[in-house]
């Protein structure tokens, strides 16, 4: 069950580990006004225009394509003429999307697009009204039935909102269509057709995607009857057919819908005027293929003529390879409707200005196309476009990492930004626990880095912004580092400089290592060393060697060195073995002295203690002895002045008994089962000042008093429970020594001991071995078998109570259930014979 738990804690460790607070990007609307020639030319495609400043002028047929950005719209720009109107000027502006031109015109026309690549247009008010569209103006290159014309120039305002706007007109007659001559895999891609049809209440197919050399087909068809209603078709090469019929949203014949068809891979939907209407599944024969050659508009091609030919007008006509967005797709037919605010669809008079304008859900670029004959400039041009923001893909420092080796600290977080192409910069703001501490920046994705140089010891967090230059900002979260300290070499009696007039060898333990460093400045870098506990001995000439313990390579630390010069006794520390209750060598003395304000340790035994150790002190200062014990506790005795003699015993008490634990005070305590009582007395040779005695038990004080007598005895009584109780007691003399001493009791158990008691291993694991073999011993005349498989039993209990080890656990009990086993058959065959 223990190591069952261990495995549950360290996979939850692990998972908590590998957790990092990668920031994903997410997006910002941006507006710039292009104001000059950098801005206005920069990744932008242009031709036909010429830029100065915040000027494009033109002449006759000019194209300006933006940048290509995630989302842009043309938010605004002013159209200025300069040279006498001739009526022939004229601005698209609109929308070029990755696969598909979208345009809208100045004088309310709707220039009909196809694919971006093929660039496919319709300028339906460049002919005369009812005339024939000729091959040349719509690209058909493929067919000779044309007989779409344009439309009359009736004005439609109740939807689309402008004037002078045109169509096609198509007449019903047989084989009148329009073709695009655009092929595509319909079966199999994405795709949307959209357009505006307004039927006339006769049956036909108002747009159809054919195949000539099969019959091949998808269309949308207007159904004349009782209900007027949409039927969406589907027929494959080998002529299997699939129908859906709209039967909910009504249409209204002689008037204006919006109609989408839109595929998805796996359906084709009609949607009319923002409503969904049906759908059919496009996976309703795996074997189908509907790789056809054209789009057609106005019929329909099958069994190898066009039939199903379309009474009505259409507008607006696209074809997109690709998804479409769902605001499109629920659209009620107010698409795309910028319009150059003309006095009453006029054309532009001489010498003035006008403004394009607008907004919608576009995407990638803006596209402004003007013709003319007269001089004119566009200037003020301001575009709106969704950025994407800086993507913070990893950070260093890690959390809770360590500068080991260098305390030079640099700080990066390698960034990704989908925009970078078109910017001129982005840029990383770090901070260091809280407060601003520098930037760095790039042109590219990539690492941004920034060195903060060498950094105070100890745990710090920090963070970071990384800015684009569309106003994204990505913060990352907050991470935390450890930079190892510095050790300063010290004059113990000129504390607050360091020793820097010699060159000082340092050698640096733990249990299985050793690292040497020289230093001649006073001071070490504590790089390179094990994060832990580490034993440190320093040596120079003029100076008396020392050794200390460094408890936190996070931390500022001190070494303290004697001069020779100095008047010092050679102090040397003995600890009463008796008197404790774990190996001496488990056991280790710190000697501090007050510091600057504070107290630090100027002398460690740590490492190879046997009871005995020593060091040079100065004779005129005094100092605090401190005894840890391998449970956690701590004994302080001081202040104390230097021993004359050079030896001091220290003695802990197991019990009752008197402690000499300075050269002017002498203590006892005792501990009284029967009674329930605890007693401390102290003798003191010197004056006191104030002694404070108190006991408590969970943190609680449950008794104290204060005194000035230069001996006292304190009671404390007791009753007949189990009780765990801390004794503190502090004694300072007039003339400033302090002894202080705190002891752990436990009161009413079997024994009674200031120190929890502990066996040693060997002797725990020799006592479950002999009971093993006794138990072994004991079935061992009649059955063998069961006294190993209890002795198996017996070391498995031992090991669940800490008193065996693992390894031999598992060694012995594999050997014992094999006895056992081989015991059983050797039983079995004797039963046999």
């Amino acid at each position: 069950m223990r190591s069952f738990v261990s495995s549950i804690i360290v996979m939850l460790l692990l998972v908590g580990l590998c957790t990092l607070p990668i920031v994903e990007a997410a997006t910002n609307s941006y507006t710039k006004t292009l104001t000059t020639t950098t801005e206005l030319s920069n990744g932008a495609y242009y031709t036909g225009y010429t830029i100065s400043g915040d000027h494009m002028l033109g002449s006759l047929t000019g194209e300006y394509i933006s940048p290509a950005f995630t989302a842009v719209n043309l938010t605004s720009a002013d159209v200025n003429y300069s040279d006498d109107d001739d009526g022939y000027n004229q601005f698209d502006y609109g929308w070029l999307y990755s696969n598909t031109l979208w345009m809208n015109s100045t004088d309310g026309r709707h220039v009909t697009g196809g694919h971006a690549y093929y660039n496919i247009r319709y300028p339906f008010s460049n002919v005369v009204s009812s005339t024939t569209i000729p091959d040349a103006v719509i690209t058909d290159s493929s067919g000779s039935h044309q007989d779409a014309t344009k439309g009359s120039g009736a004005t439609v305002t109740s939807l689309l909102g402008h004037v002078q706007q045109n169509y096609i007109d198509f007449d019903g007659t047989a084989n009148g269509y329009t073709r695009t001559n655009y092929a595509y895999d319909y079966d199999a891609g994405w795709w949307a057709i959209t357009a505006m049809i307004k039927p006339d209440g006769t049956s036909g197919s108002p747009i159809g995607i054919s195949d000539a050399g099969s019959n091949a087909v998808i269309e949308l068809q207007y159904v004349d009857s009782t209900a007027d209603y949409w039927q969406l078709l589907v027929r494959d090469q080998n002529d299997n057919a699939v129908s859906s019929y709209n039967t909910s949203v009504t249409i209204t014949p002689n008037a204006w819908h919006y109609v989408v068809m839109y595929a998805d891979a796996t359906y084709v939907y009609v949607y009319m005027d923002g409503q969904y209407v049906t759908k059919i599944d496009m996976t309703y024969n795996s074997s189908s293929q509907l790789n056809m050659d054209y789009i057609q508009l106005g019929g329909i091609y099958y069994g190898g003529s066009n039939i199903a030919s379309w009474p009505g007008n259409m507008d607006e006509f696209r074809f997109m390879a690709g998804g479409l967005p769902t605001t499109e797709r629920s659209s009620t037919g107010v698409i795309g409707t910028y319009s150059w605010a003309c006095v009453n669809g006029n054309v532009p008079t001489k010498a003035a200005t006008y403004k394009l304008s607008g907004a919608g859900d576009a995407n990638l670029f803006t596209v402004i196309t003007g013709y003319g004959v007269g001089g004119y400039y566009i200037n003020d041009l301001s575009m709106t476009w969704t950025n994407t923001k800086p993507n913070i893909v990893s950070m260093f420092p890690v959390d809770d990492y360590t500068y080991d080796t260098d305390p030079t600290v640099t700080l990066a977080v390698n960034v990704t930004d989908a925009d970078i192409t078109y910017e001129d910069y982005f840029a990383a703001f770090f901070y260091v626990d809280g407060e601003y501490v520098g930037s760095a920046g790039r042109t590219t994705n990539g690492e941004i880095q920034y060195n903060i140089g060498t950094f105070t010891g100890g745990y710090h967090t920090w963070a970071a912004n990384v800015q684009d230059t569309w106003s994204g900002v990505t913060s990352t979260g907050t991470e935390g580092f450890y930079v190892l300290s510095t050790l300063y070499i010290r004059d113990e009696q000129d504390f607050t400089n360091t020793i820097d007039d010699a060159t000082v060898t340092l050698n640096f333990y733990t249990n299985n290592t050793s690292t040497t460093k020289t230093s001649s400045d006073g001071t070490i870098e504590l790089t390179g060393l094990p994060v832990q506990d580490i034993l440190v001995t320093a040596s120079a000439d003029g100076y008396y060697d020392r050794k200390t313990i460094i408890t936190s390579l996070y931390d500022t630390q001190n070494i303290y060195l004697i001069d020779e010069n100095a008047s010092v006794i050679y102090n040397t520390f003995k600890l009463n073995t008796q008197s404790i209750s774990y190996p001496v060598t488990d056991y280790w003395i710190d000697i501090q002295k007050p510091m600057n304000g504070t107290v630090d340790t100027v002398f460690s035994s740590y490492f190879g203690f046997d009871g005995s150790c020593g060091t040079y002190l100065i004779q005129s200062d005094v100092y605090k002895l401190v005894i840890h014990a391998p449970d956690g506790s701590e004994f302080a005795y001081g202040w104390l002045y230097p021993d004359p003699d050079g030896t001091m015993d220290i003695t802990i008490s197991s019990a009752d008994g008197t402690d000499m634990v300075t050269d002017w005070l002498t203590t006892t305590l005792t501990v009284d089962e029967e009674a329930n009582t605890i007693t401390y007395y102290y003798s003191s040779d010197k004056d006191i000042e104030l002694a404070t005695f108190s006991i408590s038990e969970d943190d609680e004080v449950l008794q104290s008093y204060n005194v000035t007598s230069d001996s006292y005895t304190f009671v404390y009584n007791s009753d007949a429970s189990r009780h765990v109780y801390s004794l503190d007691v502090t004694i300072t003399t007039t003339d400033g020594e302090e002894y202080e001493f705190t002891r752990p009791l436990t009161l009413n158990e079997d024994t009674i001991n200031p120190f929890p008691t502990s066996y040693p291993d060997w002797f725990k694991q020799a006592i479950v071995s002999i009971v093993a073999v006794l138990f072994i011993l004991g079935f061992s005349s009649f059955r063998a078998d069961v006294g190993c498989l209890g002795a198996a039993g017996i070391f498995g209990a031992a090991y669940l109570f800490d008193w065996f080890p693992l390894s031999l656990t598992a060694l012995f009990g594999i050997i014992l259930i094999a006895m056992a086993a081989a015991i059983k058959f050797k039983r079995r065959q004797d039963r046999m014979y």
